[in-house]
């Protein structure tokens, strides 16, 4: 059975792919090695759920909110900010477009843009800027169903 928050991760790398800027160079990892054929690039994991009980009955229904993030990684470029806020727009529009796009197609009850980061890594061999979006996502499940969506 696959998980409700491993079908949410991949619905999301899913409307990601074939953005103007990055293309299909969509990963579900947050530890990709990543080469310069891969950038720009973006990796979409999730890094924290948290949940809600309502009602007395087993299975109980279960309200979770799952912390998604996507990181967007360009080269070192004289142009950095304004790559990694055009990348930002175009997840934006991709992931709040339409309903469709803020409900997944129905897995959500609701998807928030919460916090955006933006920072450089000069420690790798050759630097990048990473724009970090975090998403919270809104689903049901019952408690002893976590793969079946409400």
């Amino acid at each position: 059975m696959t998980h409700a928050r491993a079908q949410i991760r991949e619905a999301i790398a899913t409307r990601l792919s074939g953005l103007t800027t990055t293309g299909t160079r969509v990963f579900q990892s947050r530890l990709r090695p990543l080469a310069d054929a891969d950038l720009p690039c973006l990796l979409v994991f999730c890094i924290q759920e948290d949940l809600d009980y309502s009602g007395l009955d087993y299975p109980r229904r279960q309200r979770r909110q799952v912390q998604i993030e996507i990181k967007a990684v360009v080269k070192q470029t004289a142009s950095l900010d304004d790559e990694l806020d055009g990348i930002a727009a175009e997840i934006e529009f991709a992931l709040a477009g339409s309903l469709t796009a803020v409900t997944l197609g129905g897995l959500l009850k609701e998807l928030t843009l919460g916090i955006t980061a933006i920072d450089f890594d000069a420690g790798l061999e050759k630097p990048v800027g990473i724009a970090t979006l975090t998403y919270v996502g809104t689903y049901l499940t019952l408690e002893n169903a976590p793969g079946v969506l409400l």
